[in-house]
């Protein structure tokens, strides 16, 4: 049966105006999991990582670091489809518009301009996102240029159905992607219900587990961070 090591790229640099670029605690994130993987025998039949900086630079950075203790991987293969879904856009341009008449987006955001730390700033942003992506489920915010949540889903699920041809049975596949995707992923297996969370938010850098057996995807792990031993560097934007 193979198994899909489905991987968060590292934090991040959600404060600022360019999102797609790791933050210094993502690249330790990254770095952190590439020695845990080589160190406890992790190795790889094929690896397939999104499009986006992010992303991308976890994966080198992984590789580098098992790469100094003498493990070596796969070369892998973007995929478009595991590019994360359109939040950023939600979040900088269709939220700003909706901010003049909604009243739980604006008490979210008074509570993130008020802030103190970025722990404040972070429960704050995380209230605003959840709420906006309500809306973009629901079908309330849609655009032209704006991907729907039923077209992600399905992008999700041709990703997942193009790794699933490839990969025979028996291979050890790591898929380094974002949290929308991986939420999406989950949502396909028979145990997402047990979890009892809409999106299903995943710490930066956590590996889930997914098998691709004959009847579908089965969830195996969820958001396992035994990599990172310092709470400190558990981050989840």
């Amino acid at each position: 049966m193979t198994t899909l090591h489905v991987i968060r790229h590292g934090r991040a640099t959600a404060f600022e105006a360019d999102y797609d670029q790791l933050h210094a605690m993502g690249e330790l994130q990254a770095r952190a999991l590439g020695v845990h993987m080589a160190r406890t025998g992790k190795r790889f039949d094929a690896i397939y990582v999104g499009p986006l900086r992010r992303q991308l630079e976890t994966l080198r950075l992984m590789r580098e670091a098992a790469g100094e203790v003498g493990v070596s991987w796969p070369v892998a293969e973007v995929l478009d489809g595991l590019s994360e879904g359109p939040f950023e856009t939600l979040m900088k341009t269709y939220a700003a518009r909706r901010l003049a008449t909604d009243a739980v987006l604006q008490r979210h955001a008074e509570a993130f301009r008020g802030a103190l730390d970025d722990a404040a700033r972070e429960v704050a942003l995380s209230s605003i996102f959840e709420h906006v992506i309500d809306g973009w489920q629901r079908g309330e915010i849609s655009g032209d240029d704006l991907e729907s949540a039923a077209a992600f889903e399905a992008r999700v699920a041709a990703a997942l159905a193009h790794i699933a041809e490839r990969e025979a049975r028996g291979r050890q596949v790591a898929v380094v992607t974002s949290n929308g995707v991986i939420a999406a992923l989950v949502a396909r297996t028979p145990d997402a219900a047990v979890l009892g969370q809409v999106r299903l938010r995943v710490h930066n850098s956590s590996v889930s587990l997914i098998e691709l057996g004959a009847d579908g995807p089965v969830l195996r792990a969820h958001d396992v961070t035994e990599h990172l031993t310092d709470p400190q560097h558990l981050t989840l934007i």
